[in-house]
């Protein structure tokens, strides 16, 4: 039977691209050193691409599959200025030869904030089809995942703002598997072994090592919440499933112009008072077009991983 695919983010798919946080660098470096080859990784749930760009510049090639094609969009717009990355529609759980991925030829599979809606059974029988053998030292799989953000000390009344929305605002609209992000991964079942880790050189599943930055306004911040799987289901709640994203909002208009749009049907507007309070230079309107000041976000990156070799039932 045919994996049910939940597709909770085609309609804000082009925030996504935008306000979602980007990958170090360093963390993809520290992969592809774990690798005897760097030739071929297989980005796996690639949504908009945002691990894939970044691979291309550790791997000679790149595959990155994603079952939505609206989430794919973007990154197909932008595909000619990475020459190395094949974008292509595809579950995670389809047999891999649908993706043009070759049996037992892969170096890294790599799995960006995508692996807890997986189905995990179907999904790792096509990563061992797709790993290379142990002969050849097999290969590297890494699911990479980042919890909520931190604002600088000096802003930490936004950091409870923030859990506010993420557990009163959009209770009841979390899908059951956001828990495993919550839990970093820790609780995923991973029947991979454990690499050494070339600092401390203790073998390892887990990886805590590395961090994300961005820099928001109070209108980026919004936008980044609106990326929400939970936050689009308030949504589609509130106006019955016939919502039409109007998709200029966010698109160099201030916070003002936001709120008015949306105070009938999104639960962001609920945000409206305490943010205006919290954010620095809303209440003067200073900051860029009145969006407040720009402030350092920081977003702990957690990587479980392993080495797999082929196998092909």
């Amino acid at each position: 039977m045919a994996t049910l695919f939940k597709d909770l983010f085609s309609k804000q798919a082009s925030f996504y691209i935008k306000y979602r946080p980007t990958y170090p660098p360093k963390l993809f470096q520290f992969l592809a050193n774990l690798n005897i080859s760097n030739d071929l990784a297989w980005d796996v749930g690639a949504g908009s691409g945002q691990a894939s760009r970044i691979l291309s510049q550790f791997y000679k090639k790149v595959i990155a599959t994603e079952p939505s094609p609206s989430q794919l969009e973007p990154a197909l717009k932008t595909a000619s200025q990475y020459p190395n990355i094949s974008f292509l529609v595809g579950k995670a759980e389809d047999k891999i030869e649908n993706s043009s991925i070759p049996l037992g030829k892969v170096d890294l599979i790599c799995i960006a904030q995508a692996i807890h809606w997986f189905d995990f059974e179907k999904f790792y029988k096509q990563v061992k089809r797709a790993a290379k053998p142990k002969s050849e030292g097999g290969s590297l799989i890494a699911a990479i995942t980042y919890v909520l953000p931190s604002f600088p000390k000096e802003n930490k009344n936004l950091d409870d703002l923030l859990l506010k929305y993420y557990d009163t605002h959009l209770a009841g609209c979390w899908d059951a598997k956001r828990k495993l992000v919550d839990e970093k991964y820790s609780t995923i079942p991973w029947p991979f072994e454990a690499i050494t880790h070339p600092i401390t050189n203790e073998k390892t599943n887990f990886i805590s090592d590395f961090e994300t930055e961005m820099e928001w306004d109070a209108l980026d911040f919004l936008g980044y919440l609106r990326t929400w799987s939970a936050t689009q289901t308030k949504i589609n709640n509130n106006l019955r499933d016939n919502f039409v994203h109007p998709r200029e909002l966010l698109e160099g208009n201030n916070l003002q112009h936001f709120f008015e749009e949306e105070r009938s049907y999104s639960p962001l507007t609920l945000l409206e008072k305490e943010l205006i309070e919290l954010w620095p230079g809303l209440k003067n309107s200073s900051g860029p077009n009145g969006k407040g000041e720009k402030l350092r976000v920081a977003y702990p990156v957690y990587v479980k991983i392993g080495r797999v070799y082929f196998e092909d039932d």
